[in-house]
């Protein structure tokens, strides 16, 4: 996670870096716009895999045969969905074809995590930890190759693409060979139940997209690509550190899933929140106190504006990364409906 992370932390810079600060806007753009439409790819499905799959690891040929002609379904729906949006606002949307290639990203890529859960269920992170180090290794040395020698935001794209298909081919290898055959069966009866289940996921993640995806759309449709640019840059540090509570939620998820005694999975839960909320508030103060020289050495001078947005981003991770877990951990509770 560590060295996924900071592949694409030091991708966003070279991009930022390399291409002008409107074209790294209108990159951001695309891709945050293409990432609220991944509801619809998946409405929840992988993380009721997920937690069956947790649950009765028996089971797990049966249910990933039926949930994965689901997938397919949704990840086709989705993809016209996106055709039928572009052409009734291509006149307002800048960069078509940019935001159809990272379309094809976002798709690929919610297949491979959907696959990758299969392992995750069964406590083999080391599968997906590989997976993902030589997915995102791949997409900085090849998307960092292409951007640096056309300068064209186009190939960044491309390269996104085949990253993404190359680790969803390696996902597909482990996961057949070391857990369960991907057999496509149809059973409308099972799809409603699976649906039923995992709607109170889909609705946290629409809300989770909606407010964490918004703030970059609505500022290209009111401002300008070049303040998406320079709010990206800073938003994106934020999303590097997001390792640390992904890192204790993946962790943990099938663990707390399980059926242990309350008092054990109360003590895990709140040791990990306060050790959460400490390491929040630590980067926040560090953040607000070196936000100029932060992103004077990650970005250039042409980004130094985004040091108060930067600031705040900070101390609104600082909540995140303790809210985030708890809303896994009711996930894994059976308790979503909390949330």
């Amino acid at each position: 996670e560590i060295i996924s992370k900071t592949a694409m932390l030091l991708l966003t810079i070279i991009v930022a870096r390399t291409l002008s600060v409107e074209e790294f806007g209108l990159i951001s753009f695309a891709i945050s716009f293409v990432l609220l439409f991944s509801i619809f790819a998946d409405l929840g499905i992988t993380t009721v895999v997920l937690r069956k799959i947790a649950k009765n690891k028996k089971q797990t040929e049966k249910i990933v045969e039926e949930s994965l002609s689901l997938k397919l379904i949704l990840c086709s729906i989705t993809a016209i969905l996106i055709f039928i949006t572009i052409a009734i606002f291509h006149k307002k949307l800048e960069g078509e074809f940019i935001i159809l290639g990272a379309a094809g990203y976002m798709l690929i890529d919610s297949l491979n995590e959907f696959l990758k859960s299969i392992a995750r269920a069964h406590e083999k992170m080391e599968y997906e930890s590989r997976n993902k180090m030589v997915e995102k290794i791949l997409l900085l040395v090849l998307g960092g190759a292409l951007i640096i020698i056309t300068k064209n935001p186009y190939y960044l794209i491309a390269g996104y693409c085949i990253a993404s298909l190359s680790a969803l081919v390696l996902t597909t290898r482990i996961v057949t060979k070391r857990f369960s055959t991907l057999h496509i069966k149809i059973n409308k009866e099972r799809w409603k139940k699976i649906l039923k289940q995992s709607l109170p996921f889909a609705i946290t993640t629409a809300l989770v997209l909606f407010y964490s995806k918004i703030d970059i759309i609505l500022l290209m449709l009111l401002k300008t690509k070049a303040e998406v640019g320079i709010y990206n840059a800073a938003l994106t540090i934020s999303v590097a550190l997001s390792i640390i509570p992904v890192l204790v939620t993946r962790t943990l998820f099938p663990a707390i899933a399980k059926k242990e005694k309350k008092e054990i999975k109360k003590r895990v839960i709140l040791k990990a929140i306060k050790i959460l909320a400490s390491i929040g508030i630590v980067i926040a103060i560090i953040s607000t106190i070196t936000a100029p020289q932060i992103i004077n050495l990650l970005y250039s001078k042409r980004y130094l504006t985004a040091a108060f947005p930067f600031i705040i981003i900070m101390w609104s991770f600082a909540i995140m990364i303790v809210s985030s877990f708890i809303s896994s951990t009711l996930q894994a509770l059976n308790e979503e409906k909390k949330i």
